[in-house]
């Protein structure tokens, strides 16, 4: 039983709505299991932040997020962001508790957020989502958004009990077969390049829009265990723009989008608050 259950939430911030501004951000970005792509360009893709980042602990920050209104066919309210880890260590990537407030001060509603992996490389940044159904309100009554921890940040449980996190991969031989706002199709390969066999090596194609905002991912896994040296090949593809699955394309209508490969030895299979 994971010892972190008990909610602890260490750190509850007020954030305006009105802070997310979105600027050029071309540092360092994903983990040590990467790929990086921009469809058509060679140049390094801007990601979006706030003006300020949020201490949401110590050495975990809030980068950025933003709330999507539900699309055509779909009444989910969503949140997307980017957490940093600024330890220097890699750390279990906590869930994350949205409270969102009217210009009053009054409780819309609430959802929980999940980083994309269990693991945040360090001096990173790992996405997170997050969506609540038929909320009873819109996005324009969204005046300010709370956010708290779910999890102990600084903990290595998902590391020492099931083997998880991005040390000994290597993403390489990405092949865009097609990114369009219809259609995306990725593939390539994951380099074990540790000591023991990659078990339950988990591959996301991670998509932003032209404003670096992250929008939503796609997943897959190795079929096997990656044995020492040796590769395994993955694909990655999105479910058509327009159709009944939710891809993260619908967000991307204008079909200007960029994306990144992530793999890590993980689980999609989370516990939250």
């Amino acid at each position: 039983m994971r010892q972190s259950l008990t909610a602890l939430v260490l750190s509850i911030i007020m954030v305006s709505s009105s802070l997310a501004a979105i600027q050029a951000d071309v540092g360092a970005q994903g983990a040590p299991a990467t790929a990086t792509s921009t469809p058509g360009k060679s140049s390094k893709p801007k990601r979006a932040h706030l003006k300020k980042y949020i201490d949401l602990a110590d050495g975990l920050k809030l980068v950025h997020y933003w709330f999507a209104p539900p699309i055509q066919g779909d009444d989910n309210l969503q949140v997307f962001g980017v957490l940093r880890n600024t330890t220097g260590t890699e750390l279990d990537a906590p869930a994350l508790h949205v409270a969102m407030y009217d210009k009053d001060g009054n409780v819309l509603g609430a959802m929980y957020a999940l980083p994309m992996f269990h693991e945040i490389p360090p001096d990173r940044l790992m996405p997170f989502a997050g969506y609540t159904y038929k909320p009873g309100f819109t996005l324009a009554d969204i005046a300010s958004a709370e956010f708290s921890l779910c999890d102990n940040w600084g903990n290595t449980y998902y590391q020492t009990q099931y083997g998880f996190g991005f040390s000994g991969l290597e993403v390489k031989d990405v092949i865009e077969v097609e990114a369009t706002a219809k259609h995306v199709r990725v593939e390539g390969k994951v380099a074990n390049t540790g000591d023991t066999p990659a078990n339950n090596v988990r591959v996301l194609l991670l998509v932003y829009d032209d404003q670096g905002r992250f929008v939503g991912d796609e997943q897959t896994y190795v079929g096997a265990a990656i044995p020492l040296g040796k590769t395994g090949r993955f694909v990655l593809e999105s479910y058509p723009f327009g159709s009944s699955v939710p891809t993260p394309l619908q967000y991307v209508p204008n079909g200007k989008f960029t994306y990144e490969v992530w793999a890590a030895r993980d689980s999609q299979v989370w516990i939250a608050c």
